[in-house]
């Protein structure tokens, strides 16, 4: 049996009197490879990020809005592999790579810079993956650090926020339950939404610079919790999966604030 190609797809919305129109698109592959790619998130022009099988390995790449794809490299030589997650309305993009000691490590792509590694939490073994990327370049991820400890199920990862400012800081967990946090998307405000385990459970989490980190509960609204954010807006809204008693339901949260300030509310400035 002949494997089929599997390429990312590019679907483009279009108007046209009122009505909508859908094209889709190939967003094409690295050369060199097998014809594979997969296509993880978009920038508000179209640019897109995601991996693709290339000539060394599978490799991270970035189509920008004008169809010019770019092998984003590695950390190290080309024969290892990377993967780019996210990417914001800069073209710029965040994911993993292995690094020269062949650690998971985090990285900040741009097509004037290169690849750059993050680095990690400290106190413990290096790791860290990119996971979100805001218009502002800071990035959010996991990485193991000082509190991850050791469970029956492995490492545990702790959520970071980082920035060309301040590089990389831990964003610590809720708390009540095992030491977990994972971060997986931030907005303009430097709004962290993703998971923790807290004393009711597998909650989804938003994290403020004013406020730290809050649990969003479920659907359930019981004493238990099993839910996970995996987006955030400008305006603070979240989506993610969330346990409805039965079954898990997609989830929209929309924030609690006074309509003034949700007017006044811009891009990058902090409620």
């Amino acid at each position: 049996m002949v494997a089929m190609p599997r390429v990312a797809l590019l679907l483009l919305v279009l108007h046209d009197r009122g009505s909508l129109l859908y094209r889709v698109e190939s967003a094409g592959d690295l050369p060199g490879g097998d014809a594979w790619s997969v296509a993880y998130d978009l920038g508000a022009d179209g640019a897109i990020c995601g991996d693709s099988d290339s000539a060394e390995n599978v490799h991270g790449f970035v189509r920008s809005a004008d169809g010019v794809v770019f092998d984003v490299g590695t950390l190290a030589i080309p024969e290892y592999p990377s993967e780019a997650w996210a990417i914001n309305d800069r073209g710029e993009a965040a994911g993993v790579s292995i690094n020269w000691n062949l650690d998971d490590e985090a990285f900040l792509w741009s097509s004037d810079t290169g690849m750059v590694g993050l680095g990690d939490l400290p106190g413990s073994e290096f790791y860290s993956w990119a996971r979100g990327i805001n218009n502002l370049s800071h990035v959010v991820g996991i990485s193991l650090s000082s509190k991850s400890g050791q469970s029956g199920q492995g490492y545990r990862q702790e959520a970071f926020l980082w920035t060309p400012e301040t590089g990389m800081t831990g964003l610590g967990d809720l708390p009540g339950g095992q030491f977990q946090s994972v971060a997986a998307d931030i907005n303009d405000s430097d709004w962290v939404v993703g998971w923790s385990c807290s004393a009711r459970g597998c909650e989804a989490f938003l994290w403020t610079p004013q406020n730290g980190m809050i649990g969003l509960g479920d659907l359930t609204g019981g004493p238990g919790a099993d839910s996970g954010a995996g987006g955030i807006n400008e305006r603070g809204q979240v989506v993610g999966a969330a346990w409805a008693g039965d079954r898990y339901n997609a989830y929209r949260r929309l924030p609690r604030l006074p309509r003034r300030l949700g007017r006044r509310h811009q891009p990058g400035r902090q409620l």
